[in-house]
């Protein structure tokens, strides 16, 4: 499911440009106060998936204010008008979709970071209509998509670019992890799952400040437009959890492209 939310706030409001975790924090918070027990079990842990993975199941879109101004030297967005669009989408069951969608009407909450504090009010919450999901389809990454996987010469995860000869293999496992976490005794699988890459990928490497800038984390993703083939149920899963990795701090938001 995936909700357009329309935000108001006030003229020339400041936000750092990486506030992914400022958003995720919102999240989280609307989710607590309706069910306490559901947040912190989806904060500490998620969905199972194989091995230790574990899946939180949303994401979210860039906010989309206009007309706004970017200073590349504060490393800062200002929204200089009052009205600022912003779409959350969650991998649930319909059942919950309609409780969701409540959770967010006639919210008030504050975004923070190291730039400034925007106070946003809840106008509108609008359920949008899912596309129709076919075997093939097209999509543009709004928000870069991150895949990254262990690497024995290297203590940390290394991030993947699209050229990479296993990436197609690390994103369909991906999509797959996330559709059976939610679907634990399905058998969907595709036997010739393809991604083709229809632009050239455009990497951002994004150092995102966690807890109002106590502590920074290096991500690197790409956007670009891409057409997949595989099962609709996972494509489904992709474009309601976000395509790749570090999909709760708003990473591989994609929407369908339009012929």
């Amino acid at each position: 499911m995936r909700l357009k939310l329309t935000l108001n706030c006030r003229p020339n409001s400041t936000l750092s440009l990486n506030y992914q975790y400022a958003l995720q924090a919102v999240i989280y918070k609307v989710l607590e106060r309706a069910d306490p027990v559901f947040s912190s079990w989806l904060h500490e842990h998620g969905y199972e998936g194989t091995g230790e993975k574990k899946f939180k199941l949303f994401t979210f879109s860039p906010l989309e204010g206009y007309p706004y101004f970017i200073d590349k030297h504060k490393q800062s967005i200002i929204f200089r008008g009052d009205t600022v669009i912003w779409q959350v989408s969650f991998y649930v069951d319909e059942g919950m979709e309609k409780f969701i969608s409540g959770l967010f009407q006639n919210q008030i909450f504050d975004v923070v970071t190291p730039a400034g504090r925007i106070q946003f009010t809840v106008q509108s919450v609008e359920m949008l209509a899912p596309p129709n999901f076919s075997t093939t389809m097209r999509f543009r990454a709004t928000s870069p998509i991150c895949i990254a996987e262990k690497d024995e010469n290297h203590k940390h995860k290394q991030y993947r670019t699209p050229n990479d000869v296993n990436y197609d293999n690390l994103f369909f496992g991906n999509i797959k992890d996330k559709y059976k976490s939610v679907n634990k005794n399905s058998t969907n699988d595709a036997p010739t799952p393809t991604l083709k890459i229809l632009s050239e990928p455009r990497m951002k490497g994004l150092t995102l400040y966690k807890k109002e800038a106590a502590e920074t984390t290096k991500t690197i993703g790409y956007t670009f437009d891409f057409e997949i083939t595989a099962p609709e149920t996972w494509l489904r899963a992709g474009y309601d959890a976000g395509f790749g990795s570090n999909n709760p701090i708003g990473f591989g938001f994609c929407e369908v492209l339009k012929e």
